[in-house]
């Protein structure tokens, strides 16, 4: 009995042991836990102090590296400006300054000289930023400076349709178009800008003969009338619409508007001749002349008012007096083709009047060959040659041949009343 007591005791102790050490893992169990617990999470709060200071660091970094750069930008220090601007586009990985950094620097490089580098920024930004309209501006603005008009019209394109362009894009883009023989795209472009500023005389003019030269001449009209009545007394759109009823031969149309521009400004000789010429046109000889002698009123000189006087006083038939003015002009300039024309056509228009209705003798075959010599002389003129020269084959058949010459020896003038004028 002895000896089994001795040997369980170990047993005993053991299992003694072995309990103790239950309880002591249960303690730990229930003891240690909160303790590496806390230890976790102490662990992720020191992360984000450790992240959050890393994260104030980079971006002094890069604020820093944004003022130095935009600082010696903006005071025009380009070359310094280069380097930081690098360091910008390292550290803003947020893009906290967008497309500045890109801009700027590709600005930078381009003043200094370097248009191949500002190229490449500029390239590099729009993958970042597509749909940066300054982006797409300044590059298409150096395409146009190369004369890579495709890529520059490829990116005032989307600078337009981005986001709503300004008049000068839109003008840009036109005139772009047209270099590129886009006709049909510049006046839609054109348009775009006479909508957003009535005021643009030129790029009215431009639309205009973009119009006239797809033959649109209608619609040219059309926009030119749709802008005046929005600004009623603008002048430029006033003789810009005179001239074109006047060119299509709509002369009532023309002289309306002549009219008004002349009432808003009398000193303007160029108008008063218009109305005058379109008067003529009229078959309104009288008014033609008043308007022509309100002309030499200003500038007694002018000679194609004093052989539009001439002309008028022709149609009027009144011959002497026509001549008169012809004379006049040439008396100012004795090289001017038109007055020889003019008095051409004075001699030749008092000879039809005066063989009208009976067969041509030779009284009038000797004025006939006056107006002839006249187109002649007007044919030193380049101005004049192509019509004078028409003129003289026309005449050609008219004037006095070798055989009536040789049946008429002393005669050198025409005797009939009706050329009496003539030799005064």
């Amino acid at each position: 009995m002895a000896r089994y007591e001795k040997r369980a005791l170990p047993i005993r102790v053991a299992g003694l042991v072995l309990a103790m050490l239950a309880v002591l893992a249960a303690v730990m169990e229930q003891g240690c836990a909160p303790a590496a617990q806390q230890q976790t999470v102490m662990t992720s709060e020191q992360e984000r102090a450790r992240l959050d200071s890393l994260r104030k660091v980079w971006e002094f970094e890069r604020n820093k590296a944004w003022s130095t750069a935009y600082e010696n930008y903006k005071n025009k220090l380009y070359d310094r400006s280069i380097r930081p601007f690098w360091e910008v586009l390292r550290l803003d990985t947020t893009h906290v300054f967008k497309d500045l950094p890109y801009r700027y620097l590709a600005d930078s490089y381009f003043r200094l000289g370097f248009p191949d580098s500002a190229e490449i920024v500029y390239k590099l930004g729009l993958q970042v930023f597509p749909q940066s309209q300054q982006l797409h501006r300044n590059l298409g603005y150096l395409y146009m400076g190369r004369e890579q008009i495709p890529e520059a019209i490829e990116h005032y394109e989307k600078v337009v349709t981005v986001d709503s362009g300004t008049v000068d894009d839109y003008r840009i883009l036109g005139n772009l178009y047209v270099r590129n023989n886009q006709l049909d795209e510049a006046i839609q472009a054109f348009e775009k800008v006479i909508q957003l500023d009535p005021s643009d005389d030129a790029t009215r003019k431009a639309l205009a003969q973009l119009y006239k030269s797809t033959g649109r001449t209608d619609e040219a009209i059309a926009a030119m009338e749709r802008a005046l009545e929005a600004d009623p007394q603008n002048r430029r759109l006033l003789y810009d619409l005179g001239k074109a009823y006047y060119d299509r031969q709509d002369f009532e149309a023309a002289l309306a508007k002549f009219n008004r521009l002349y009432e808003l400004n009398p000193d303007d000789m160029d108008v008063l001749m218009y109305i005058g010429d379109c008067y003529s046109e009229l078959e309104q000889y009288q008014k033609a002349i008043q308007a022509f002698e309100r002309v030499l009123q200003k500038d007694p000189r002018n000679t194609r008012a004093l052989c539009e006087i001439a002309l008028a006083y022709k149609e009027l038939g009144q011959f002497a007096k026509a001549r008169t003015y012809a004379n006049r002009a040439l008396q100012i300039d004795p090289n001017f083709g038109m007055a020889y024309v003019a008095r051409g056509e004075i001699y030749q228009a008092a000879a039809d009047k005066c063989s009208s209705g009976r067969d041509v003798k030779f009284d009038d075959k000797l004025v006939y060959k006056l107006a002839y010599d006249e187109f002649q002389k007007a044919k030193q003129d380049p101005a004049w040659a192509d019509y004078a020269q028409r003129m003289i084959s026309y005449l050609q058949q008219l004037i006095p041949t070798k055989e009536d010459y040789f049946f008429h020896p002393d005669q050198k003038e025409a005797r009939l009343d009706c050329y009496s004028w003539i030799y005064r």
